[in-house]
């Protein structure tokens, strides 16, 4: 599993946040290994056990 981080005020981070639907911070938009196919969508504050069932199924799905 890779994290990116984007910066939504550069130049190209914020073009390709755009493209990948962007609606605000923080946003975590998870993203298939083997394609640009966004799997999950999470915007907001989020409980850490909340997110980490989140990352658990798709690690499980793909992979770690």
């Amino acid at each position: 599993m890779n994290f990116v981080v984007l910066d939504v005020d550069d130049r190209e981070d914020g073009r390709l946040a755009r493209l990948l639907g962007y609606r605000g911070t923080p946003a975590y938009l998870l993203i298939a290994p083997d394609s640009a196919e966004v799997l999950a969508r999470v915007y907001g504050v989020q409980h850490g056990r909340d997110l980490r069932n989140i990352l658990d199924s798709l690690a499980a799905r793909f992979g770690s």
